[in-house]
């Protein structure tokens, strides 16, 4: 007889009862039996959880007083279930019938394997123009088209995914609220040994941004703090000693076009101060993270792009090329070098 583990879909919601009452029929149409489903309704003033304990009674509701933030609510409603797999799905996604049963079943065949994400086609994208998988640079920017395997991957979209909960616990450190937050656990994953597979061939629909909106100087704040919390936690010294140059590199750069679209620095400065302000509670964070490491920097860093922008104007080229070269002077492998070997 096949073992069939215990599954929970965890699905995430704030003030967008419509975008869940979709996406929960999305759920409950999946080809997995017995699915434990978990809404976690992180303090929406919609009437979210009446409504979804009328139209969705086969659903448990975890209802937060207050909106905690995306990587705080998520862990919230892991810590609410007994499953052996977590599947974390935002409400503003819709599902193929067998996401659960591809992601669950690729992620059963290979013991190494931690994290599994479908293809994501973002609804807000002209996906056209995108036609690799992206990764990240070495400084926390994502790099569209990155990799020509559609299979390949550094980490998986933090809208849907699922991990093996008893082999990286909570999926994400909560002080982020959210961006980066996915990134961080699969970084976090790699530094541990595992593998984070990519099912191209699943492929869910996004809407994007459906709850965090637009890039306001809020979410400015977090995108900074997040990236250098990355940056600063989970580097080996020696690796961070090499890419500093590169992020002061890229910083030049973010600063220079700020100015040129009138966009304010205070967020990028308050993110910065706040690292400074709490360079205790980081040294703890990298410390705990940095004794979990089973594998060295170069298994990570090759996943990742010496690249440090998408931009394809002259400028975006000459960034690129110093940030590359630097990297080949240091000794950096990023998956341009790679890539040449395949």
């Amino acid at each position: 007889m096949t073992r069939r583990p215990l599954v929970t879909a965890l699905v995430l919601s704030y003030n967008g009862w419509p975008l869940l009452a979709e996406c929960l029929r999305n759920v409950t149409a999946q080809d997995w039996p017995g699915l434990d489903i978990l809404v976690v309704d992180n303090g929406s003033t919609d009437n979210t959880a009446a409504n979804v304990r009328r139209e969705f009674p086969q659903a448990r509701l975890l209802s937060l007083p207050k909106n905690i933030g995306f990587a705080a609510a998520n862990n919230a409603g892991v810590e609410h279930s007994p499953a052996e797999y977590m599947a974390l799905i935002s409400n503003d996604v819709y599902l193929p019938t067998n996401f659960i049963s591809r992601l669950v079943a690729a992620l059963e065949a290979d013991p190494l394997a931690a994290i599994a994400g479908p293809g994501v086609y973002n609804l807000k994208l002209n996906m056209a123009h995108y036609p690799g998988n992206g990764t990240m640079s070495l400084t926390g920017t994502i790099i569209q088209s990155a990799f020509k395997d559609p299979s390949l991957t550094f980490g998986a979209a933090g809208c849907s995914l699922v991990y093996k909960r008893n082999l990286l616990g909570p999926p994400f450190d909560p002080d982020y609220g959210f961006f980066h937050e996915e990134i961080h656990l699969a970084w976090r994953a790699r530094l541990m040994g595992y593998r984070v597979l990519r099912l191209p061939d699943t492929v869910v629909k996004h809407i994007g941004g459906a709850t965090v909106g637009d890039l306001s100087d809020d979410n400015r704040f977090l995108l900074e703090r997040n990236r250098c919390l990355n940056f600063l936690t989970l580097f080996a010294p020696w690796t961070r000693l090499r890419v500093w140059p590169l992020m002061w590199l890229a910083r030049a750069a973010e600063r220079l076009s700020d100015r040129r679209q009138g966009r304010s620095s205070a967020p990028i400065r308050r993110a910065r101060a706040w690292v400074r302000a709490h360079a205790g509670e980081i040294a703890d964070k990298r410390r705990l993270l940095q004794s979990q490491r089973s594998v060295p920097d170069a298994e990570i860093v090759r996943w990742m792009s010496g690249k440090l922008t998408n931009h394809t104007g002259f400028g975006g080229w000459l960034l690129n090329l110093l940030s590359r070269g630097w990297c080949r002077l240091v000794g950096l492998k990023t998956w341009e070098g790679w890539e040449r070997k395949q």
